[in-house]
């Protein structure tokens, strides 16, 4: 148990970033991605979480999945969180990569 609380991660220059990449919805592969979706869980009540966790989806994907990850393991869809957490890790070493200049 945690006593202390932390406030969700932001950074709009991430988001930026992310929204300058292209690419196939990381759910489906077969549509272009439109939108980022916050899927973490250190969010709060009507608190997106932290802009680290996004996933790129498409419309289709997004309007008939629930993408929390507790939802998500609490109904045993690990696939899809497995793509989703690989697409935000895949976004953030490619910032990294552009901070560091490689």
């Amino acid at each position: 148990m945690s006593y202390f609380k932390t406030r969700p991660y932001k950074s709009r220059a991430f988001l930026a970033h992310c929204h300058e990449t292209d690419g196939a919805c990381c759910l489906c592969r077969t549509k272009p991605w439109v939108m980022l979706h916050h899927f973490g869980d250190d969010g709060g009540q009507s608190l997106k979480p932290s802009d680290n966790e996004v996933a790129r989806v498409c419309a289709d994907c997004h309007r008939n999945n629930d993408f929390k990850r507790k939802s998500l393991i609490r109904n045993g869809y690990y696939e899809i969180l497995d793509k989703m957490q690989n697409d935000a890790l895949k976004l953030n070493r490619v910032y990294m990569e552009k901070l560091e200049g490689k």
